[in-house]
């Protein structure tokens, strides 16, 4: 029996241990759904280190731990609780090459058996006893020496039966090269805070460096009329588009950045709409390809959901233009390259010249002083004066020009 009703407190009434027993499970009780009710996540990894050197030499040992379980205890070691025994990875069968442990704490039991005093230790109990001198916080008083309630919280491997624990993923580890056990840089534990997985952090700096990349290249796409202006035209509509895309979802990244506290699925939350925005521009990827938030195993989902951004920020938007560089091979001649799978029978091409002197005198100028053909035939019309390919001026620039 497990009830978590309201206790009655009356006149008369004859206390037993049993009311403030059940008091503390009322409070607790509506204080966990309370707080599931306005966030079902609120569970997972808080802070965990582990020592690397015993991992090493084939033990999983850890130095800090943090968590809050699905049933809302809250474990703290070393400090409130004790930590883990550490665990001897020489029995894991060798054809195992990677493993998951898991935080377990024994569920809690309807008709008692939940203590165990230190004097027999008991792995089936939640709780252990703990005494400790503790002193008045408010008065002159003398300390007093109290029994408090430690979790008993213990690391339990994917081939152990953990039905009758409340449990999650905490880390997987994997053979190493050499000998010994390594970390597995892909797992990801339910957590509570974006730090709390050191490599979710690490893979939100890489994408706001891929979004900034591409927010660069594609201002250099366009013209800048004015000093810190950017112009666009009626043709780079899917340009600008993106450009508003990559923009305001680096700003908004910036803040889950700043704030590494915040919960990873409010990160994911903004990481789906980057992906659902990014698909406007490819049919590469449909909605249905979009994955869904896993708390209790959040990496495998973070992780399609970066490839798929990432391929999605290299699509290239068709343009009906392209530039052709122009290299000064000596003083006034300058020479371009052309690629002949992207020009044809129908392709125009367009010369820019901006230089210090009217608009009027410019277009008068430009025809008679240039002298435009193929390499081999300049030389000729600038020693015969002749003007080569005919330059016509444009009094409108094409839509798709930048």
């Amino acid at each position: 029996m497990n009830h978590t009703n309201k206790v009655l407190w009356g006149e008369g009434l004859f206390l037993r241990p049993q009311h403030f027993q059940r008091q503390d499970r009322y409070h607790e009780s509506r204080l966990h759904q309370t707080a599931n009710a306005l966030h079902p996540y609120a569970w997972g990894v808080n802070k965990i280190q582990i020592d690397q050197d015993a991992l090493a030499n084939n033990s999983l040992r850890l130095l800090d731990m943090s968590v809050i379980f699905q049933d809302g205890e809250i474990y703290k070691a070393p400090g409130d609780d004790d930590l883990p025994d550490a665990v001897n990875l020489t029995d894991i069968p060798q054809s195992q090459q990677t493993i998951t442990y898991y935080a377990a704490l024994p569920s809690l039991k309807g008709f008692g058996g939940n203590f165990s005093s230190s004097a027999n230790a008991n792995k089936s109990t939640r709780y252990a006893q703990a005494n400790r001198e503790t002193p008045d916080l408010f008065t002159e008083a003398a300390k007093a020496e109290m029994t408090y309630l430690k979790k008993a919280v213990r690391l339990v491997s994917e081939l152990d039966p953990r039905d009758s624990f409340v449990c999650f993923p905490l880390v997987r580890l994997r053979r190493a090269s050499t000998s010994g056990f390594e970390l597995d840089p892909n797992f990801i534990p339910p957590s509570l805070s974006i730090s709390s997985a050191p490599i979710l952090f690490l893979k939100l700096r890489r994408l706001m460096d891929a979004l900034q990349a591409k927010v660069n290249a594609l201002y250099g796409h366009h013209r800048e009329p004015s000093k810190n202006v950017v112009e666009f035209r009626s043709g780079d509509i899917s340009s600008f588009w993106l450009l508003h895309t990559t923009s305001s979802a680096y700003a908004n990244l910036t803040h889950y950045l700043n704030n590494p506290l915040l919960h990873p699925e409010r990160l994911y939350e903004q990481l789906l709409a980057l992906t659902g925005a990014l698909m406007t521009f490819s049919k590469t990827y449909t909605l249905s390809d979009l994955p869904g938030y896993q708390h209790q195993d959040p990496g495998p989902c973070f992780a399609k959901l970066d490839i798929i951004i990432r391929e999605l920020l290299d699509t290239v938007i068709s343009s009906r233009y392209f530039a052709i560089a122009l290299s000064e091979l000596k003083p006034s001649y300058h020479h371009g390259m052309l690629d002949s799978g992207k020009i044809d029978d129908k392709t125009a091409f367009y010369l820019a010249v901006s230089a210090d002197m009217p608009a009027i005198e410019l277009i008068d100028i430009v025809p008679l002083r240039f002298k435009t053909g193929a390499p081999e035939d300049v030389d000729k019309f600038v020693l015969a004066a002749m003007p080569g390919v005919k330059l016509v001026h444009s009094p409108q620039v094409p839509a798709a020009l930048p």
